[in-house]
């Protein structure tokens, strides 16, 4: 059994819909690990297992995949100095205004997130961005369906270009 450090002792039993199952196992605390399957998917849970009788309901939710990336543009004799890790970078996550999820893109500037369907803001944390570096739009509307991958469109890196003083001489 995926979830919890114990077996299952037998075949699970479906009785009005609710599936049950026997489990050989001792008291105390466990924790329920976040498991994705086929567009479905239940929260974290602690239990707390003090006797032999534990009735447990473990709602289930539809979940679909938002997939980004980041993009750097910027000219390398013009810009300033910079040095960047997409790993750094980091974007929160927002239902109606809450935050939901806050993660960072990886070394090549990559991120995934699954999210229960409905409508999010993801949102470039500016304070990740390295120094000089900023980005234009860092706003995103995304609509996540269960069981389809949403792009979200690309966050355009840019870099803070240098002074050029520029002097003209005239007869």
């Amino acid at each position: 059994c995926a979830w919890v450090d114990c077996p299952i002792k037998n075949i699970p039993i479906t009785r009005n819909g609710i599936v049950f199952f026997e489990f050989n196992f001792i008291f105390g605390s466990f924790e329920l690990k976040q498991l994705i399957q086929q567009g479905w998917y239940y929260d974290e849970q602690k239990l707390d297992l003090d006797k032999y009788n534990y009735p447990l309901q473990i709602p289930l939710h539809q979940n679909g995949t938002m997939t980004g990336k980041l993009f750097l543009d910027y000219n390398a004799s013009t810009s300033l100095e910079f040095d960047i890790k997409t790993s750094s970078i980091y974007f929160n996550i927002l239902k109606n205004n809450q935050l939901i999820e806050r993660f960072s893109a990886d070394d090549e500037g990559k991120f995934t997130s699954f999210l229960p369907t409905g409508e999010y803001t993801v949102i470039i944390d500016e304070a990740s961005l390295p120094t000089n570096v900023y980005c234009e739009q860092k706003v995103r509307k995304v609509n996540i369906t269960a069981g389809e991958i949403t792009k979200v469109p690309d966050f355009i890196l840019k870099v803070k270009e240098k002074r050029v003083n520029k002097k003209t001489f005239s007869n």
